[in-house]
């Protein structure tokens, strides 16, 4: 039984390691990169239309979001359907007045 402890203490960071690295790259992969989003809604949105109104729709969810975008290519906007995808997930993730574009 003594030789358990001593082995299993041994090699506990052994097997912690693993299990930390793989939770570590799990919620690395739950949180989009929403860097392109927010490049595509500051050299796009404003081209049509003034920040307001994305500023006064912040808040709503990304399906709404994913709707709003799809009806503005439909309407000219220049930018991709992935674009629009990446937008979506950026502005669905800022609440009403966020700084980032609405000063």
């Amino acid at each position: 039984m003594r030789a358990f402890r001593h082995l299993s203490s041994r090699l506990a960071p052994w097997v912690a390691l693993p299990c930390l690295v793989t939770a570590m790259a799990a919620s690395a992969l739950a949180v989009p990169d929403t860097t392109i989003g927010k490049d595509v809604v500051a050299a796009t949105c404003n081209r049509c239309h003034g920040f307001d109104f994305v500023c006064n729709n912040l808040g709503q969810n990304v399906d709404w979001w994913k709707k709003t975008t799809k009806r503005m290519i439909s309407n000219g906007a220049p930018i991709s359907v992935e674009q629009a995808k990446d937008a979506a997930m950026y502005l669905a993730g800022l609440e009403k007045g966020a700084s980032d574009i609405c000063n």
